[in-house]
């Protein structure tokens, strides 16, 4: 995740031994064509980017890369009072909702810098609904049905040690 980053003050919070801590901020889009967006953050409310970020019950979890390299599903879990998303739930509105979470170095929030490290994903299924929670599961925007990159080919100009001969 931080090795992706090319902020020097990133990388060196990656390997410092008393590392600062970051806040997490996650947007969740809810639906994408009547601009319907949540600013969520488990943290006291904090007015970021111009952006003010509510304090909501939340988890997030299983975030991770397994040794293969394949990336984890994650899971986001988000209060749910008086059943507030079962109508998005039963609307099929959050199907393909979109969750960015924004890692901030706390003394760049304080600060109003606007330097973070970002980590997208779509909402794959609804997990688990009740009246007091809702939890998703997540996957890479990559990460599709009977989606499929182009073959990549290692020619001249891109790669210049390739040779033709």
């Amino acid at each position: 995740m931080l090795n992706d980053t090319t902020n020097p003050k990133h990388r060196a919070e990656a390997v410092s031994l008393r590392p600062e801590p970051y806040v997490e901020l996650f947007r969740l889009t809810l639906d994408r064509q009547s601009n319907l967006v949540l600013c969520l953050t488990n943290h006291p409310t904090i007015q970021w980017n111009g952006i003010t970020w509510e304090n909501f019950p939340l988890v997030f979890s299983g975030f991770g890369t397994q040794t293969t390299g394949e990336q984890t599903r994650p899971k986001f879990q988000v209060a749910n009072p008086n059943g507030l998303f079962s109508r998005y739930v039963a609307d099929n509105v959050l199907k393909q909702a979109i969750l960015e979470r924004f890692m901030v170095l706390r003394d760049d929030l304080t600060d109003g810098r606007v330097e973070y490290l970002r980590n997208k994903w779509v909402v794959n299924r609804v997990v688990n609904l009740n009246r007091e929670s809702i939890a998703f599961e997540l996957r890479s925007v990559l990460d599709g049905v009977r989606y499929t990159l182009p073959a990549r080919q290692y020619i001249a100009p891109d790669f210049p040690i390739t040779s033709l001969s």
